[in-house]
């Protein structure tokens, strides 16, 4: 399975989850490290848009494509099995990946959108000693459309 991971040059090489343990996400409590992918680009360039302050992007990045054995165990989040509105519940959802995280029985969890439903991202857990089989396949430049920087007039 290859998902994929927009990131700015920097950090082209980074998987150590650093980032997200500093300051945490949707789905990882700060102190936690994870690295968050998706399903697909598209679905990255909305994670990207929708979690920075749109006068602050970069617009150059590079995106990662990253290969996950199709061997490897993967847990699923089932929206079903979610609460209502759950993308509404910052710290529910903190609490669902923290806790894949701590338990360490998988190195990747299907997490559903918050932004698009029906839509999935995966979060690594580069804890996890089959972390070590995820593996860059590529790194390309990615630009921006700088029409998704422009502020609203």
């Amino acid at each position: 399975m290859i998902v994929y991971r927009l990131t700015v040059e920097t950090f082209k090489k980074d998987l150590t989850g650093n980032g997200s343990k500093l300051f945490g996400g949707r789905w990882n409590s700060p102190g936690m490290p994870a690295i968050y992918t998706s399903e697909n680009i598209s679905l990255s360039v909305l994670e990207i848009l929708v979690n920075a302050d749109k006068t602050n992007i970069p617009p150059a990045y590079f995106l990662l494509k990253l290969h996950i054995p199709d061997d490897l165990a993967v847990r699923k989040v089932s929206p079903g099995r979610l609460k209502e509105k759950w993308y509404a519940d910052f710290e529910y959802s903190q609490f669902i990946g923290s806790n894949f995280l701590k338990t360490g029985k998988e190195a990747v969890l299907k997490i559903p959108s918050a932004i698009v439903k029906d839509e999935h991202n995966f979060l690594l857990n580069p804890g996890h000693a089959d972390f070590k089989r995820i593996s860059i396949a590529e790194a390309v430049p990615f630009d921006l459309d700088i029409r998704l920087l422009k502020p609203n007039e």
